[in-house]
């Protein structure tokens, strides 16, 4: 006797690889992905030190954060529409991100200026 045939309209593949090891599979990939995000972790650690280094740099330049940001063409679509906004950021001195533990995905991003609160409280600089 012959083997049964799929119907005429049966078009569907056939699994490659069974149900344990597509287990097998979708557990390394998450290994890999664990070990990939560990790697990325640990170069933010790594650069701490040279982002510090340039900060203090960074700090020497005059209104090198305004300029920086004026460059970025989504940031001055978003934030440079008016002149009070683009008068307010030439008095941004400083801008620092502090990554948080365990996950240097979250992260508190600090923006540092002694004149820039007394400019968009009062409208002017001390």
């Amino acid at each position: 006797m012959g083997t049964k045939r799929a119907s005429p309209g049966d078009s569907r593949p056939k699994p490659l690889v069974d149900a344990e090891q597509l287990a097998q599979l979708e557990a390394l990939k998450k290994d890999n992905l664990r070990i990939q995000l560990q790697f990325e972790f640990d170069q933010l650690r790594k650069l701490i030190p040279h982002y510090e280094k340039r900060r203090g740099q960074l700090k020497k330049i005059p209104q090198f954060w305004f300029a920086a940001l004026s460059n970025h063409s989504d940031f001055t679509l978003q934030w440079l529409n008016h002149p009070e906004d683009v008068e307010a950021l030439k008095h941004l001195e400083d801008i620092w991100i502090t990554r948080h533990e365990p996950d240097p995905r979250a992260f508190t991003l600090e923006m540092v200026s002694s004149r820039f609160v007394s400019y968009l409280l009062h409208g002017r600089t001390c």
